[in-house]
C-alpha cells in the first residue's frame, strides 16, 4: 500500500498534538510528535520528531491536561523547547515536494 502511496506523494507526515485544551484560538501545543516516512531506492525511510513545548509566560498547564496526558508543567519547563525552534523543525519535516499529511484527528490538530 504504502508504494502506491509514494507513486503520488514525497513522503507521508503522520503528527500528533498535546494542547493545554481545545480552543485552537486560546490554547496551546505543549507536545508536537511526527513521523515522516519517504521511499528511496525502493527503501522506507523514517525520520521522528517528539518534541515538548513550553509554556507561554505566565500560562499554567490545567490539571485535567496533566491528568489526561501525564505532562506536567516542571517536564515542559526541564525538557520543554521554545515554539519557535520547534516551529522551525516541523517545517523541515514538510519542506519541498509533494506530501501528505495524516493525523487520527487532523481539524483539531491543524487547527493550531
Amino acid at each position: 500500500m504504502l508504494d502506491s502511496i509514494f507513486t503520488q506523494y514525497d513522503r507521508v507526515v503522520v503528527l500528533d498534538t498535546e494542547t493545554t485544551g481545545i480552543d485552537c484560538r486560546r490554547d496551546e501545543i505543549i507536545e508536537l510528535a511526527v513521523l515522516r516516512l519517504t521511499q528511496e531506492d525502493g527503501a522506507l525511510r523514517r525520520e521522528e520528531m517528539d518534541e515538548f513545548i513550553r509554556l507561554s509566560p505566565g500560562r499554567r498547564l490545567p490539571a485535567m491536561i496533566t491528568n489526561l496526558t501525564g505532562i506536567t508543567e516542571q517536564m515542559l519547563a526541564d525538557d520543554g523547547l521554545e515554539k519557535p525552534v520547534v516551529a522551525e523543525r516541523f517545517a523541515e519535516m514538510l519542506r519541498a515536494g509533494r506530501t501528505l499529511i495524516v493525523a487520527y484527528n487532523a481539524q483539531f490538530d491543524l487547527c493550531f
